[in-house]
């Protein structure tokens, strides 16, 4: 199930180029070129929300009431689609990019929730969204996807959508490592943890149930992180400034919690319990 929205021009407009609309996706090292014989895919990979959307440029047109729209836009054949079970925090990260894409290349909107076509409006859309997914939650019976408290997952994406620019800002003091996802296969509890290689500094990030330690023989043990911190807490600093419950483990203290490595064993977990899932499998509940 997707989100389609379409692109439109108006008529008074010189012709859209093509190449530079097909640039402005290829410039981002997120984004790839598919060619097919009836489409041209610009796919976005990303890797911090573990989520694939598309843009089309298609030969024919997609959009199935047509000739109840406008005569003033020109339909460009392009198109967006996005998944509609996922987090409403990544939806609009999607718009957000889309909305700026309207900007530079003077595109209108048209999508199942109007009737016309109209300026990109962020408000609508998002809205449309929420309700789309609402709908389809009620009518329908999923799997693979697991309701989380709203507040703590807008946190979380925040987090994992801020890894890259964590990294340029402590550079090489501190590791900045991405969410590792998983849930409880027995009652589909969602885990929230993070790897932490044993002595090295590190940025932990917010709302973890759980701590992945890898040894010195890089031997991973996962760990409650109610009992990692009940040890590690005192050799912590919390950076107030970004986000809540987010620390930092300097070098030095690094080095001295690696003396608690066997309670660590003693309280560990095989993480090969858990199932691994992706950040965009939890929606807001």
């Amino acid at each position: 199930m997707a989100i389609t929205i379409h692109f439109f021009r108006n008529r008074n407009l010189k012709r859209i180029e093509y190449d530079k609309l097909i640039s402005y996706f290829t410039d981002m090292p997120s984004f790839r070129r598919y060619d097919a014989d009836d489409f041209v895919e610009l796919l976005n990979l990303d890797e911090n929300f573990e989520l694939s959307y598309r843009f089309l440029i298609t030969k024919r047109s997609r959009v199935n009431s047509i000739y109840n729209l406008s005569p003033d836009f020109v339909n460009i054949n392009f198109l967006l689609e996005f998944p509609l079970l996922i987090p409403s925090v990544m939806a609009r990260e999607i718009l957000k990019l889309t909305q700026e894409m309207c900007k530079i290349f003077e595109l209108e909107t048209y999508y199942n929730g109007i009737q016309n076509i109209e300026p990109f409006n962020m408000v609508k859309l998002i809205n449309y969204f929420e309700t789309e997914r609402m709908l389809y939650l009620e009518k329908n019976k999923v799997v693979d996807k697991y309701f989380f408290n709203k507040d703590k997952l807008s946190t979380i994406c925040k987090f994992q959508q801020n890894i890259d620019n964590l990294r340029d800002i402590y550079k090489d003091d501190y590791k900045v490592n991405r969410y590792k996802i998983m849930v409880n296969p027995n009652n589909d509890d969602v885990v929230i943890s993070v790897g932490w290689q044993l002595g090295t500094p590190m940025v932990f990030p917010p709302y973890l149930t759980h701590v992945q330690i890898e040894d010195d023989n890089n031997l991973p043990i996962m760990i409650p992180a109610d009992i990692f911190f009940k040890y590690t807490s005192k050799y912590l600093t919390e950076v107030k400034e970004f986000l809540p419950e987010m620390y930092l483990l300097k070098a030095k203290q690094a080095q001295k919690v690696k003396k608690y490595l066997r309670k660590f064993k003693k309280e560990s977990i095989p993480a090969n319990f858990y199932k691994v899932i992706r950040i965009s499998d939890l929606l807001e509940e």
